[in-house]
């Protein structure tokens, strides 16, 4: 099980020079499955919110580092339009907390690390990170009533089925030689 409260690693980006360090970081550390979230600590308020959860695709580090660097703050900050939702998100979370202004100095990322959880599901690589996901989305609405304004639209229950575990899987079928 997963807890907010308990990432494998946590980065504040006020420490890290460029987005690109956060792609380096996590092959450095064999981060390829993981589940990650992106922390505001308002320098106003002194509150702490989630911007959003989400979970790696196939590149280690890749998207990460396109969302964050889209987050204000940043000497070369990403143009391109990978990552550029969290521009939006940004400013979703600026609206609904009129007093807060985000800027990459304000953020963590806070990364949960599956890469090397067995997965039981033979036919959906992502399975883990997804699972990952969506405990820290469940978590995150039991605590604080919503899922965080950069998860407007639930994913919970995308290629959540059921499935037939490996082993069993191995076990159906006669080899033949």
């Amino acid at each position: 099980m997963w807890y907010i409260a308990k990432p494998d690693h946590i980065l504040p980006l006020s420490a890290v020079h460029t987005a690109s360090h956060l792609m380096t970081y996590c092959k450095q550390h064999n981060l390829a499955k993981i589940a990650y979230g992106f922390i505001h600590m308002s320098p106003t308020s002194h509150t702490l919110r989630y911007l959003k959860f989400g979970r790696s695709s196939k590149s280690t580090g890749e998207r990460v580092y396109r969302q964050a660097g889209h987050i204000p703050g940043w000497t070369n900050l990403l143009k391109g339009p990978s990552g550029s939702d969290m521009k939006e998100i940004i400013a979703d979370y600026e609206k609904e907390y009129p007093d807060e202004c985000v800027h990459k100095d304000d953020v963590t990322l806070c990364i949960w690390d599956v890469t090397n959880v067995p997965n039981p599901n033979a036919f959906d690589d992502a399975y883990n990170t997804r699972l990952c996901e969506n405990s820290l989305l469940d978590e995150h609405e039991k605590l604080f009533g919503c899922l965080p304004v950069g998860n407007p639209k639930d994913t919970r229950n995308e290629k959540m089925g059921g499935f037939v575990i490996q082993q069993v899987f191995s076990n159906l079928f006669d080899e033949i030689d």
